[in-house]
């Protein structure tokens, strides 16, 4: 019903609500029809409505407010808000996920690195240990991996007898290819006193000693050997009640850049339980002369 010009249309009635027009997303998607009523003030200082609207197609003004009726939205409480009359699956969301929609978080899946670590149990086989326990005696890690780098399980490890000197005692680890075909090595093995029978690390491992120049690449033909010194300092030169003496059973040794250890047996030496006692260095590996 149209209103006649220049007459004030007519007031709508308290308690009325007003049917929200049908909208669509983005993505045509129906969103419903809605009611919604909420107390709200004119400008003549009345109460008042939202005056019922047309539904009309989204975009379109939802009604004339004249100066008579004008009110704020802003009355309507939060829990006002309607709700859609036939909700489906990711309705009106447009790059939000439906975790965030549905009041969760989204989850990311990632796969655990594997916890073993070749070698492993042939380095438990022999009373081994992570190279990490041989503190300072790895090959430096500036240094590229050689590509025919030399296996434990290719090598025969062994030592020669101990020879005294003042304070300490010094011997050479012999490392043999026992492979088919040549094989390189290059640093510092891993060397550190082990005991008690199971293979216990007994007192801190081998600290490197500085040599000049750079390592050399020491190539093994099947069956040729490289050596490497050690020093081991006496215990009984240290205080006993640090150096806690102990008989070693042997030693483990790590060949440069193997993270699998090999057992060599020399009964008769006396090593230090207390891991921070630092009694034995290593040279880096040399060809046999």
């Amino acid at each position: 019903m149209s209103t006649p010009t220049g007459s004030t249309p007519p007031r709508p009635r308290p308690g009325r609500g007003v049917d929200l027009p049908r909208t669509r997303d983005v993505t045509g998607t129906r969103t419903g029809t809605h009611t919604a009523t909420c107390s709200v003030t004119g400008t003549d200082g009345r109460p008042g409505v939202v005056p019922r609207a047309r539904r009309t197609r989204t975009g379109v003004a939802l009604g004339l407010v004249t100066a008579a009726t004008a009110v704020t939205l802003a009355a309507c409480s939060p829990g006002d808000t309607p709700a859609p009359d036939s909700p489906s699956p990711g309705a009106g969301l447009t790059g939000a996920s439906s975790a965030t929609a549905t009041g969760g978080a989204s989850r990311s899946t990632s796969t655990a690195p594997s916890a073993g670590r070749d070698g492993a149990g042939s380095s438990a086989a022999h009373g081994g240990a992570h190279p990490s326990d041989d503190k300072g005696t790895r090959t430096a890690e500036a240094l590229p991996p050689l590509k025919d780098q030399c296996r434990t399980r290719d090598l025969t490890v062994t030592a020669t007898r101990p020879e005294g000197a003042a304070g300490s005692e010094e011997f050479s680890l012999m490392f043999t290819n026992n492979g088919r075909s040549s094989c390189s090595l290059r640093g510092y093995p891993g060397v550190s006193f082990v005991g008690n029978s199971n293979g216990t690390q007994l007192g801190a491992g081998a600290s490197r000693e500085a040599v000049s120049g750079s390592l050399p690449v020491v190539t093994l033909a099947s069956g040729a050997s490289a050596t490497a010194s050690v020093r081991a300092g006496r215990a009984g030169t240290r205080p006993a009640d640090e150096c806690r003496p102990t008989p070693a059973d042997g030693l483990r040794v790590y060949p440069p850049d193997e993270t699998t250890a090999a057992y060599v047996d020399m009964p008769g030496l006396v090593a230090c339980a207390d891991s921070a006692t630092e009694l034995l260095s290593v040279q880096p590996v040399m060809p046999v002369h």
